[in-house]
């Protein structure tokens, strides 16, 4: 498989000399032609492992992991969760 990138190294496109399934299977996949898109990866992953710590997002795929409980400083509420952790209220 090809890969296509610009001057700046952002991807633009791909292709291959093999049929689409073959180079899915050949890159880990499985390839399922009524399925949207047809290859498809099993990805696993991480968890939190530490006593009342959520997943709150991933950085590098490594998982990032936050103690909700206090997470915002006194008089503010928690009002959702970002790649980066907990947003608090202003």
């Amino acid at each position: 498989m090809i890969i296509e990138t610009d001057a700046g190294g952002n991807f633009t496109g791909c292709y291959t000399d093999n049929t689409p399934s073959y180079s899915c299977t050949g890159m880990g996949g499985t390839y399922v032609p009524t399925a949207t898109p047809p290859c498809q990866f099993t990805m696993t992953l991480g968890a939190c492992t530490n006593t009342n710590e959520y997943l709150v997002g991933f950085n590098n795929g490594v998982p990032i992991c936050q103690t909700l409980d206090g997470a915002c400083p006194v008089g503010k509420y928690l009002i959702g969760i970002s790649a980066s952790g907990v947003v608090c209220s202003p």
